[in-house]
């Protein structure tokens, strides 16, 4: 675990409870710029899914999105599954190139990106419902967590088949088959 640090631009970034377009975000954000020699960068908007769907490509798979609409309450790649996660792919000790780095507020899981550079290193990971983009590991808002673990990350095959795994583990194999049919 490495503790992220405090810094004023981790406070001022505006972080997933705020009620900004994704303009409005990539606005505040540069406007940050004025008086913080911050790095982030904007990549690009992205309107469907969230964070973890976006770094481990479950996104663009019709088979996650069959899922997770399925059940009520929701079975999705959120805080839950992120728990689960982290107990079934392996944890780093350092950033390596494609990693997944999770953010988390003491033990509790909040965010995760993946390392695009090991000099730095740098993130690229999405912020909320809105946009993607490439940062420091501590220019992350304050609300995504005061540390950071690195972790393997899956190929997307491998990621639907550990949520699928993660799917029949909450539900049951006979209602996430039913679904695939």
């Amino acid at each position: 675990m490495r503790a992220l640090a405090d810094a004023d631009l981790r406070r001022a970034l505006p972080g997933r409870d705020s009620e900004l377009t994704s303009l409005e975000h990539r606005d505040a954000i540069e406007r940050l710029r004025e008086g913080s020699q911050h790095t982030i960068r904007f990549r690009e908007s992205r309107f469907d899914g969230s964070c973890m769907t976006y770094a481990l490509g479950l996104d663009t798979q019709d088979t996650y999105r069959r899922v997770a609409l399925a059940f009520e309450p929701p079975v999705f790649a959120g805080k839950e599954f992120a728990d689960w996660l982290a107990d079934h792919i392996e944890e780093q000790d350092a950033p390596s190139m494609g990693a997944l780095v999770m953010y988390f507020e003491g033990d509790t899981w909040r965010h995760v990106g993946m390392i695009d550079d090991v000099d730095g290193p740098r993130v690229v990971s999405k912020w909320g419902e809105m946009a993607v983009f490439e940062h420091g590991l501590d220019e992350a808002p304050v609300g995504y967590g005061d540390n950071v673990r690195f972790f393997e990350k899956p190929d997307p095959k491998r990621a639907l088949d550990l949520f699928l795994t993660y799917a029949r583990a909450v539900t049951s194999e006979e209602e996430i088959a039913d679904i695939l049919r």
